[in-house]
């Protein structure tokens, strides 16, 4: 029987691999959402998720709800097209406030907030274990290698806080580089990210960091990266001063059960399923589509703007 719910990735969109967006906020809500599927060329839906996706000429055409998710700051780039096809959605969903804020300018659809969130089975129960390590010597950071200036803000800190090794889990041909003036003091690993590699990656440290950087395009970001080194049991500091509490063992022992007990209560995926459900159950009472549309176009016949 076909589902009743299309959602059309990010990744299948543009052709990649390994997008994360779509992996937490497509493929991770699948698990715990039975009648939603990746959409396929040909089946009709009562409604259809575009996760970053900018087949507009299809949202145009289709009847039934649609609803245009987004985690990045698209309009500092695709002002045109994030225009043209919010406007063809019934509402929209972001992944932080902050970019709901900024969505609402861009057009009259309701814009709502729906936060990154983490399937636990994903983690296949890696967990650190921080009990006997002493005190920290070696910390993380990881994601896009674009994101360096991130790293930057805070890693000039981390000799003076007796850190002895940095990892660095990132573009596998584009390698971080010391500043110069803690070349001699610090360890470099750098190691190529991987979906099956990053988690064991990781927990080869006794802390993450992921500071925080409230200008230009970071101020969008989610907190997706905490929330991955908290399901593996790592503390996470987003700043000078927390980096410098995790030091001891008792507080990183400390700081790990802490965010690991309450993490699911608010981050599972499953509370992303409901609230999509929940919304999608409102556009059919606003919109008074209920059923699966049956004179739209086929997908087929719609060649999308990649």
């Amino acid at each position: 029987m076909d589902k009743a719910i299309g959602i059309i990735s990010f990744e299948d969109f543009g052709r990649r691999e390994n997008v994360g967006s779509s992996r937490i906020r497509v493929r991770w809500l699948l698990n715990y959402w039975p009648e939603a599927e990746l959409f396929t060329t040909g089946r009709k839906y009562k409604a259809v998720i575009f996760q970053k996706a900018y087949w507009w000429q299809y949202a145009e055409a289709y009847g039934g709800i649609k609803i245009f998710d987004i985690c990045d700051p698209d309009f500092l780039n695709w002002r045109h097209q994030l225009k043209r096809i919010l406007d063809c959605c019934d509402a929209v969903t972001a992944s932080t406030e902050t970019l709901v804020d900024t969505l609402n300018a861009y057009t009259h659809r309701p814009v709502f907030y729906i936060p990154d969130r983490l399937d636990p089975q994903a983690f296949g129960g890696l967990r650190k274990d921080h009990t006997g390590k002493g005190r920290a010597r070696a910390v993380a950071w990881y994601g896009y290698s674009h994101n360096f200036a991130a790293l930057n803000s805070m890693v000039e800190i981390l000799p003076e806080l007796g850190i002895e090794e940095l990892l660095v889990v990132a573009d596998e041909n584009k390698p971080y580089h010391l500043p110069h003036s803690i070349k001699d003091k610090l360890l470099l690993r750098n190691v190529a990210w991987g979906p099956d590699t990053v988690h064991k990656n990781l927990l080869q440290a006794d802390i993450v960091i992921n500071p925080k950087i409230t200008i230009g395009r970071w101020k969008y970001k989610s907190n997706n990266k905490t929330l991955t080194a908290w399901a593996i049991g790592l503390p996470v500091a987003h700043t000078r001063e927390e980096l410098a509490s995790f030091i001891s063992e008792e507080a990183r022992i400390k700081e790990a059960e802490l965010r690991y007990n309450r993490l699911f209560d608010e981050y599972h995926a499953r509370k992303s399923v409901n609230e999509y459900r929940q919304l999608i159950h409102d556009l059919e009472l606003q919109t008074g589509r209920f059923q699966i549309p049956t004179n739209g176009v086929e997908a087929s016949s719609v060649s999308p703007l990649l």
